[in-house]
């Protein structure tokens, strides 16, 4: 072998050495994320491993480590910019989110009106990795607690194993609040289903990714209570009310076998 090939083939090794670390420089996020957040966020005493402790628990020093969460559990919440705190740090702009200060980077220049559209955006796609993977969608039977929030028509997900707050789901169908108030999972744990004490449907979601698959029309009411039946076949839906109801539901054809109501025949039912 002659010098001059052996020289060769050592810089052949550095430049692959030195393209490998940059691909790897941004741990995780995609490029236009991570060139934000890493020089910025992750310095001497701020959102890194070493110093997490005194920047509310949180570290960004990787896309896995983000979503480990802080002590205010998890900063960014897939396909949920409204309910990603982070946003509403790292913003100065009231058109794009609602802003909380310190204002991120600390003591440093705020991000620009498109850098902060940019990660909007990003959490809005589901705030995928590099390779494009959004945090939870790796186990479709991983367990789960159910939160109904009255006051947002919405409901958090939370994965049991980290507690972490893994996505938060739109519920209703209406212009107005609609206040979901009772969850219950079928028997098979394939699907979730909520009523509204103002709403006037029975509303079903698949378990494994949390996705609205369609409902049955029960008619407006404070729908309060949904029973299962053992088999997973039929839903009885309870209208909280002086003249109240019962909405039997064909959970297989999500449509409404017979409704018992009548006067003097169900004063405020609360349960079934």
């Amino acid at each position: 072998m002659s010098i001059r090939y052996f020289f060769a083939c050592i810089l052949l090794s550095l430049v692959s050495c030195t393209s490998k670390k940059v691909e790897l420089g941004y741990f995780g996020y995609p490029h236009e994320i991570g060139k934000l957040i890493i020089p910025n966020c992750t310095n001497a005493g701020c959102h890194n491993t070493k110093s997490k402790d005194a920047a509310s628990g949180l570290d960004l020093s990787s896309w896995e480590k983000l979503f480990e969460g802080g002590r205010n559990n998890v900063s960014v919440i897939p396909y949920s910019p409204k309910q990603s705190f982070l946003l509403y740090f790292v913003n100065t702009y009231p058109e794009i989110s609602p802003t909380l200060s310190p204002t991120m980077p600390y003591n440093q220049t705020p991000f620009t009106k498109e850098e902060v559209l940019l990660i909007k955006e990003w959490i809005q796609q589901g705030a995928p990795n590099d390779k494009g993977q959004v945090k939870f969608e790796d186990n479709p039977n991983r367990k789960k607690i159910y939160i109904t929030n009255q006051g947002c028509d919405l409901v958090t997900v939370i994965d049991l194993e980290t507690q972490l707050i893994m996505r938060y789901v739109s519920v209703g169908n209406k212009s107005s609040i609609e206040s979901p108030h009772n969850i219950k999972i079928s028997p098979d744990n394939k699907y979730w289903y909520i009523v509204s004490t103002n709403g006037n449907s029975v509303q079903r979601y698949d378990a494994s990714n949390d996705s609205y698959l369609n409902e049955a029309i029960i008619g407006l009411g404070n729908w309060n209570t949904l029973t299962i039946s053992n088999d997973g076949k039929y839903g009885f839906a309870v209208n909280l009310a002086a003249n109240g109801s019962i909405a039997v539901v064909d959970l297989d054809k999500m449509k409404v076998e017979v409704t018992y109501q009548g006067a003097g025949l169900l004063e405020w039912p609360h349960g079934s």
